[in-house]
């Protein structure tokens, strides 16, 4: 956990009074020489969030990241929208309830980025490689993909590495499309090309040439309804295995 000090002096903005309300409701607030100090607990989001969008403008506000100071840091104000937004919502409670239109919700628990989102060209579905008809997943190199898209939300309340850990430890190790009806190849047309993939295709399905090569790049669920379902399985699966839930 970072070890994060906000630092702000006196100012002459009306808003001053209302800072130095919500940092005295923080349970580590301090005054040293005339500065007002807060270090980061979780506990005290709802206090700090808005305390630090008041001041964080203001010429003496400093913050302390490990011990060098950081000029706008991304780490307290990237989750914050987010944040409020599934907060006041009584129906969502965390991110795992959010859509964009059809696209499921994210399994990660964190909307950091489209990219975390379990849909057919989810971008971490493409982490790994093909055998034969078989997409094996690289779960080590899902794993740094989530860490790194959610690297400056780590302080949201609502991130639980937890959670993280036991999903890709459910998650399967391999999916084989041609079989597995709830998923479908991600080919390079309607996603960024990663990598290159050449495999020909058994023509086993009504409709295909079988003479035609597909460019296969990974794999995603058939649609948001087969979405639903394979997370559904997964869901049940962290819960029986690890007792934890999604949401």
């Amino acid at each position: 956990m970072d070890t994060i000090e906000i630092i702000f002096g006196p100012s002459s903005s009306k808003s001053f009074k209302r800072a130095l309300e919500l940092a005295k409701k923080c349970s580590s607030y301090s005054e040293k020489d005339g500065e007002h100090r807060i270090s980061w607990d979780p506990k005290d989001t709802d206090s700090i969030i808005p305390l630090y969008r008041l001041i964080s403008s203001w010429k003496g506000t400093r913050v302390i990241i490990n011990g060098k100071q950081v000029i706008q840091p991304r780490v307290l104000t990237s989750w914050t929208y987010c944040y409020d937004q599934v907060s006041q919502d009584p129906n969502r409670g965390s991110c795992f309830s959010l859509r964009y239109s059809n696209i499921p919700l994210f399994p990660f628990g964190c909307k950091s980025g489209r990219d975390l989102n379990f849909w057919k060209y989810s971008q971490w579905l493409r982490l790994g490689e093909l055998k034969g008809t078989e997409w094996i997943f690289d779960k080590p190199a899902i794993y740094r993909f989530v860490a790194y898209k959610t690297r400056d939300f780590r302080l949201c309340p609502n991130q639980r590495q937890e959670w993280v850990d036991a999903f890709l430890d459910v998650f399967p190790a391999s999916i084989d499309p041609s079989k597995d009806m709830l998923w479908c190849y991600q080919t390079k047309e309607g996603s960024e090309r990663i990598f290159t993939l050449m495999i020909q295709l058994g023509g086993n399905k009504e409709g295909q040439d079988p003479e035609k090569k597909e460019e296969i790049i990974g794999v995603g669920p058939k649609d948001g309804t087969a979405a639903d379902e394979i997370l559904e399985q997964l869901f049940t699966m962290v819960h029986l295995k690890h007792n934890l839930t999604g949401g």
